[in-house]
């Protein structure tokens, strides 16, 4: 997966563009007997695909590292949607971002407020 990405990187990499809302989700793909994080960033509007990352693992920072990427990638402050998933609470309170929101995805959409910022 990881050769697969840098050789295609320069796909993954645009110009900084404007991005009102963005969403952040990740899976674990089973390659090859090893498990791997694949982290994505859409725009919600457009459907672009704004950045794209895999890692060994899913923790605090790699989802901090992953969303001062995507940032790098949007021009503005873009409200960042992402699931419940607990990763993600430090990474949005350490970027402030406090238009995030935190949704649950599927029929029971529902959301709550970011950080208090």
């Amino acid at each position: 997966m990881r050769q697969w990405y840098h050789r295609l990187a320069h796909l993954f990499a645009p110009d900084p563009d404007s991005h009102s809302t963005v969403a952040i989700d990740e899976t674990k793909p089973k390659v090859e007997e090893t498990e791997v994080y694949v982290w994505a960033a859409i725009d919600v509007d457009t459907f672009d695909i704004i950045h794209i990352e895999d890692s060994p693992g899913r923790s605090d920072l790699d989802a901090l590292l992953f969303i001062k990427q995507v940032l790098k990638r949007c021009r503005g402050d873009p409200v960042v949607l992402v699931d419940r998933g607990p990763w993600y609470n430090w990474a949005l309170d350490d970027l402030e971002l406090c238009e995030s929101r935190r949704k649950t995805w599927g029929n029971g959409l529902s959301s709550n407020p970011g950080s208090a910022c």
